[in-house]
């Protein structure tokens, strides 16, 4: 639920009543124009029809004594009490805005973890990482431009409608198969190699050959291949 609230001044004390048509616009910046404040209104109960999510919006022209966070706190605990949704209040004076996003439930697992509990019209707090970053990369807000007010809420429900959109816990999913098929892929290639290596081995020891080296024999006594030992003695006549 996002709420859009613009008042002149506004102070800690001062809750204002949840708008009807989601948005409040204290500080008045569609007063010139009531059909586009009327056009964004039609959107935003379309969309929390359809969601689920409840998005209001509070624009105010300056806070006084507190901030938008805090206001966006305070809003969120009064208007949404346990509904999924979200308060948005935007400070016009000084073209600040800040997201009253409504409390995860979490439960515990055997191991001691935390773990979100999303239901259909819960957003992951992946996704409101994403969706903070997105908004913050627009055009800084000028102050009171109703324009600008216009495309922070609509580029809002953008995102919003696609994080909805999207299957709870589906990127995690996604995630664990593509790191198990990546870990099977690495496996099944180590093998492969490991078994390339291996045939590669048996045919190099298959393939050697062991030869005698030549080695050349001169001839001895006259006999080509003559081999052993010669010897000889003479007699003369003391020896008899």
């Amino acid at each position: 639920m996002v709420v859009l609230a613009l008042a002149p001044f506004a102070t800690a004390a001062e809750l204002p009543p949840s708008p009807e048509g989601h948005i409040l616009d204290e500080a008045r910046i569609f007063a010139s124009e009531p059909e586009r404040l009327a056009a964004l209104s039609q959107r935003l109960t379309e969309f929390s029809d359809r969601t689920g999510f409840r998005l209001e919006v509070a624009c105010h022209g300056s806070l006084i004594g507190t901030t938008p966070f805090g206001q966006a706190i305070r809003l969120r605990d009064e208007w949404l009490g346990e509904e999924p949704g979200m308060v948005v209040v935007m400070e016009m004076d000084g073209g600040k805005w800040e997201l009253g996003w409504q409390e995860v439930r979490t439960v515990l697992t055997e191991s001691g973890d935390e773990v979100p509990v999303l239901g259909p019209a819960a957003v992951s707090p992946q996704d409101r990482i994403a969706i903070r970053n997105r908004l913050a990369e627009l055009p800084p807000m000028r102050a009171g431009s109703m324009q600008d007010a216009e495309t922070f809420i609509e580029v809002l429900l953008d995102e919003l409608d696609l994080a909805l959109s999207e299957e709870p816990d589906a990127g995690p999913r996604r995630g664990h198969v593509l790191i198990l098929g990546l870990g099977l892929l690495a496996g099944m290639l180590l093998v492969a190699m490991l078994v390339y290596a291996a045939v590669r081995r048996a045919d190099r020891i298959a393939g050697d050959r062991f030869v005698f080296p030549d080695v050349k024999v001169e001839p001895r006594l006259g006999a080509p291949l003559g081999g052993g030992k010669v010897n000889s003695r003479s007699f003369g006549p003391s020896a008899s």
